[in-house]
């Protein structure tokens, strides 16, 4: 049986995939290899990545609220 995920539902489960990702990179960067731009240039992109998913699931619950008349 399919589920479908509602608006924030699907903000969220974003957030937790970039989060895992960069979790990923942070604690062990050298899981399949060295990034060629070296560790912190790629954390520095992955924090705007994680910024950007944090910002838009805040937008999505915002949103959500709105259109239920909570806000």
């Amino acid at each position: 049986m399919t589920k479908f995920l509602s608006f924030t539902e699907r903000a969220d489960f974003l957030r937790e995939v970039v989060k895992a990702i960069r979790d990923g990179v942070k604690f062990d960067a050298l899981v399949g290899g060295p990034s060629p731009i070296g560790s912190d240039e790629e954390m520095i992109g992955m924090g705007e990545v994680s910024g950007a998913a944090e910002d838009y699931y805040t937008d999505a619950l915002d949103a959500q609220l709105r259109a239920d008349g909570r806000k």
